[in-house]
């Protein structure tokens, strides 16, 4: 095999030939302007490796980070929203059985005054009771666009966070609290115009 300094000539078992390595380490410090910068290159060549250790130590850590982000998000935002919808659902439907329920045994439908009132709350409590439902399929998209995102991002695929699904997440949810707030007020008002007027 050939002689590790570069000279091209073959050596049987050593890496060099005789005297070979002491010349190609006088010809390294020639090259770099003497022992001190060779030893100083040397150093710096270990400081970068360490910080190069470190980047590696601060990429496992945020790998793990991701990780725990994944899991947090998935909760958080699983519990978060099925607390809301479930509330939404129990209520939207409770004040529609009490609007029949009202219409049926307090004031008959024939002798009922502001009827429009009443039809505008049960398309309401409907539209609030749709639009929950529909945000369930909109959560769970929107929970898949994030999970994607924090695993590209522990492997090194940085880009922007999907928000744009997530606000459209948000939108329906506020609609459906705008349906039942809207909904609720029409049917007390309904319910108050009525009582007074018998």
């Amino acid at each position: 095999m050939e002689c590790k300094c570069g000279c091209g000539e073959t050596v049987a078992t050593a890496s060099y030939k005789p005297g070979h390595d002491q010349r190609l380490r006088i010809s390294l410090e020639q090259r770099v302007g003497g022992l001190e910068r060779l030893r100083k290159m040397v150093e710096d060549s270990e400081s970068t490796a360490i910080e190069e250790d470190k980047r590696d130590e601060d990429r496992r850590k945020d790998i793990e980070r991701c990780d725990k982000e994944i899991d947090d998000v998935f909760e958080s935002i699983n519990r978060d929203q099925a607390e809301y919808d479930k509330q939404l659902l129990t209520l939207s439907s409770a004040f529609l059985a009490a609007s029949l329920a009202f219409i049926k045994d307090i004031v008959p439908f024939k002798t009922a005054i502001h009827l429009p009132m009443l039809f505008s709350c049960f398309a309401l409590f409907a539209g609030c009771i749709v639009t929950v439902l529909g945000s369930y399929q909109w959560s769970i998209f929107g929970n898949l666009k994030a999970k994607a995102y924090w695993e590209d991002r522990k492997n090194g695929n940085e880009r922007e966070f999907p928000r744009r699904h997530a606000k459209a997440v948000v939108a329906v949810n506020l609609a459906s609290g705008i349906f039942f707030v809207f909904g609720v007020c029409l049917l007390v008002s309904f319910i108050a115009l009525n009582l007074r007027k018998g």
